[in-house]
């Protein structure tokens, strides 16, 4: 409401203004009022459409913006996947209770091969591929397993950041593929310099999971390869138009 009448306010103004100035010209120039008042309409009337674009495109913008913020923090966004963000507890707040967020529903679902394969169906996909969660902390300490659903759904996440290696056990997973395969890599937490120089110990990682592919998946099995492929057959195609005498070569 309060937006409806700030506009009704700013058109009176305009409307006063262009009524104020129209009055003087017809006073002032009786003989040129007619050209004179066709351009101050025209001039008002692009500015009152000016006006009105401006105020849809910041609406717009206003309303991109609180999708994006409710995308990144809001509850039942299936990119933010949990009820809420305890940042400011975990600052000021001891009672650890208070650092609870519930995730949502995917979380309990991934861990089921039916709504996996659902997934994989709802993208066409025939069973064979992956679904990889990154930004996701597995307790290993705990038990827990990043491999889950036969290898179909892998939960990894980077854990770099030394506060995350008391909750996790570990500090990260680095996941690398290539045509060969999968192969997903624990790594142990980087103590310190010191440690590296007296025992000759760096970052020491882990191979946990490996899965070799039995046909290798080539360049030209990809997406761009087969792009690649239709290039080369139209470059044969005129080739043998241009031997064939079909097309010429051009004049210079």
């Amino acid at each position: 409401m309060k937006e409806i009448l700030v506009k009704i306010k700013n058109l009176s103004i305009i409307t006063i203004i262009a009524s104020f100035v129209i009055g003087i010209v017809l006073l002032a120039w009786p003989d040129k009022s007619i050209t004179v008042v066709s351009i101050l309409t025209g001039a008002t009337t692009i500015l009152l459409g000016v006006t009105a674009w401006i105020s849809y495109y910041k609406k717009e913008k206003s309303i991109g913006g609180d999708i994006l913020w409710y995308l990144w923090s809001g509850t039942g966004s299936p990119l933010f996947g949990r009820d809420r963000m305890t940042t400011f507890e975990r600052y000021f707040i001891e009672d650890k209770t208070s650092h609870h967020e519930e995730k949502n529903a995917y979380y309990d679902l991934i861990e089921t091969e039916d709504a996996t394969n659902r997934i994989f169906e709802e993208f066409g996909l025939d069973g064979t591929g992956h679904i990889i969660n990154g930004h996701v902390p597995v307790h290993q300490s705990e038990g827990e397993n990043p491999l889950k659903c036969d290898g179909k759904v892998i939960m990894i996440d980077g854990g770099f950041s030394k506060p995350y290696h008391k909750v996790t056990g570990i500090a990260g997973y680095t996941l690398t593929y290539n045509s060969y395969g999968l192969t997903l890599t624990a790594h142990e937490p980087f103590e310190s310099a010191e440690q590296v120089i007296q025992n000759g110990k760096d970052i020491v990682s882990n191979q946990v999971a490996v899965q070799h592919a039995f046909n290798r998946i080539l360049v030209g099995d990809t997406d761009n390869g087969k792009k690649l492929k239709e290039n080369i057959a139209d470059l044969k195609e005129l080739i043998e138009a241009y031997s064939q005498g079909i097309i010429s070569e051009r004049e210079k």
